[in-house]
């Protein structure tokens, strides 16, 4: 014999079905007559029902948040994306072994190079020293040697020029000195002086010696005028014929 339920689970089984049906008609946006009707008949209270559209509103809130993403459309941008970085990344790592390759190259031709210049500058070391004949020598080597001469003569016309402008400095100080001296001199009694040639005023003593060092000043400022244009036209063909083993290349641009 089938047991009997009781009203109270009579009760609690219609308030479960009436929970699901307003919740049900909740989500269904259905009138709100009907779902007060189905509220009141399945003996929910009005605070209950309140319940159940809060919870229903925040959950269509909550989903709606995943109403603005495209999933097909964001995954064929990333699967797109994803292709594009690996062509380029597979092209960089091409670009890097060619880059890889021709370092190598680079420092090897270099060190060659070098080796070759090495011997040559031994053969021209060897000319100096008087073991070996110029005559007999390749033009490289000739070359190496016209460049050492040429830059062992600008070193030493640039310590000379150093040597003229301490010496005008010097004579610099000398005048200034001299000059007081004929200042001094002037504005007090003429005092003579004895010289090979007799007893002569201080004052012209002085005046002589100031324009012979103002004459020889003048003299070393014209030579530094001239050693200074030796130099500059000296370096320029310095420059012109450069090391046969120097190495020049053009600078490679980021543009394009």
């Amino acid at each position: 014999m089938k047991e009997q339920k009781t009203i109270a689970e009579i009760m609690t089984a219609k308030a479960a079905a009436a929970v699901s049906q307003v919740t049900d008609l909740l989500w269904a946006d259905a009138d709100g007559n009907k779902v007060a009707t189905v509220a009141i008949s399945g003996g929910l209270t009005v605070e209950k029902v309140q319940e159940l559209e809060g919870y229903v509103a925040n959950a269509k809130a909550e989903l709606a948040k995943l109403d603005k993403f495209d999933v097909a459309k964001l995954k064929a941008d990333a699967i797109s994306a994803k292709a594009a970085f690996q062509d380029i990344a597979d092209k960089f790592k091409r670009i890097s072994d060619q880059r890889n390759q021709a370092a190598r190259t680079s420092e090897l031709a270099t060190k060659e190079l070098y080796d070759a210049q090495q011997a040559y500058t031994e053969i021209a070391d060897q000319i100096e020293r008087g073991e070996l004949p110029q005559d007999k020598s390749p033009e490289l080597v000739t070359r190496i040697l016209t460049r050492r001469q040429d830059s062992e003569k600008i070193h030493a016309m640039g310590q000379r020029l150093r040597e003229l402008i301490k010496l005008k400095k010097d004579q610099g100080d000398i005048i200034n000195q001299y000059q007081k001296q004929v200042d001094q001199a002037s504005s007090r009694r003429a005092n003579v002086v004895s010289t090979p040639g007799g007893f002569v005023p201080e004052n012209e003593v002085l005046a002589q010696r100031l324009e012979k060092y103002t004459t020889d000043q003048a003299a070393v400022v014209k030579a530094i005028a001239k050693l200074e244009t030796d130099i500059s036209a000296a370096v320029k063909a310095y420059e012109r014929f450069p090391s046969p083993f120097s190495i020049e290349t053009k600078a490679v641009s980021n543009d394009g």
